[in-house]
């Protein structure tokens, strides 16, 4: 063998020495010091809260694509329909209270597009295929999404006020007015919670309605400025309207029954700060899939709509996308001055 290539083979048996910790003449090292302000936090468990300022508006987009019968654009006869839903919403927070955070859910932009053929997990649908802007009035969007809902700071639902689901004329199987519920679609204990250690809250989506509606969520990744957190909700729907599209008080009050089942499951990326193992924050991402299966009888005919069949079913699936956008500053009213 030549000088040169017993001259490499050396080098390399001795970098293989080096390196190697059971080498029979490697060195014991010292392992390096890591400043602690280039470590990475990962908590074992956590307590977590909204981070919800007052003058601040939180902005949100929200991607639907819808799969499915959905009335009025499909009896349950006629070929699914495909739709695509795109709000932005501005969550304006107003003031704190011993009862909560007070939070005026504003929409935006609304628009709604109707597809030729069934769109992908982001709303897209297939190539060469066509889609129409269904005109649907952004006031009439606001009049009946819009809503101002009482906060704790854990996520839970104290009230809310405004909204009309019945003014907008697409029924997507659930309660519209309740849409801002995928902005914070979990609900949180006051306690802190561990890694693959499950927890169940009351309302979401898919109502509040005890011993039929649950909701659980599960903590599968932790960080000290983020979680992962999954989602599993499932609802037996049976409800009682009256004429005014409400709960009926009874019987007698009973124009309509709304009866089968609905499921909201996914993902959610909650990022904030942690400060005392507490993680303040907000919902950064989320990818959700709805599922709905119910149908709804009429005893009597709609006299607005006497058209209509008695009976509509109405099956739905959708792929949801929900994702934070820029924050903005509420300008304070300028005072009056005294006179």
């Amino acid at each position: 063998m030549i000088a040169w290539q017993k001259g490499v083979q050396a080098c390399i048996l001795a970098c293989c020495v080096a390196v190697l910790p059971f080498g029979a003449s490697a060195q014991k090292r010292k392992p390096k010091k890591v400043s602690p302000s280039l470590a990475v936090t990962r908590p074992s468990e956590v307590a977590f809260q909204y981070g919800l300022q007052v003058g601040k508006t939180y902005r949100y987009r929200l991607l639907g694509a819808f799969n499915g019968h959905i009335p009025p654009f499909a009896q349950p006869n006629s070929p699914p329909i495909h739709i695509r839903v795109e709000l932005e919403y501005g969550a304006q927070v107003q003031k704190q209270s011993e009862k909560g955070t007070e939070v005026a859910f504003n929409v935006e932009k609304a628009d709604l597009y109707l597809l030729e053929k069934e769109p992908d997990e982001n709303g897209k649908p297939p190539k060469g295929s066509e889609e129409l802007l269904f005109p649907i009035p952004l006031q009439q969007v606001q009049d009946a999404l819009n809503v101002t809902a009482t906060l704790s700071p854990t996520g839970q639902v104290i009230a809310v006020n405004g909204g009309d689901a019945n003014s907008v004329k697409v029924n997507f199987g659930f309660e519209l007015r309740k849409l801002f519920m995928l902005m914070l679609p979990i609900a949180f204990p006051q306690k802190p919670v561990k890694l693959n250690a499950p927890w169940s809250f009351e309302d979401g989506l898919l109502g509040k309605n005890a011993g039929k509606t649950d909701y659980v969520a599960i903590l599968k990744g932790l960080t000290g400025t983020s979680a992962l957190i999954d989602l599993k909700s499932t609802s037996k729907v049976e409800e009682a309207l009256n004429k005014d599209q409400k709960p009926a008080k009874d019987a007698s009050d009973t124009v309509e029954t709304v009866t089968g089942s609905a499921s909201l499951i996914g993902q959610v990326n909650f990022a904030g700060a942690t400060v005392a193992n507490k993680l303040t924050g907000r919902l950064k991402t989320a990818r959700l899939k709805l599922a709905i299966d119910v149908t709804r009888k009429r005893i009597v005919p709609d006299p607005s709509k006497p058209e209509e069949p008695l009976e509509n079913r109405i099956d739905v699936l959708a792929n949801l996308k929900i994702e934070a956008l820029d924050t903005k500053t509420t300008p304070k009213t300028p005072e009056k001055p005294k006179p």
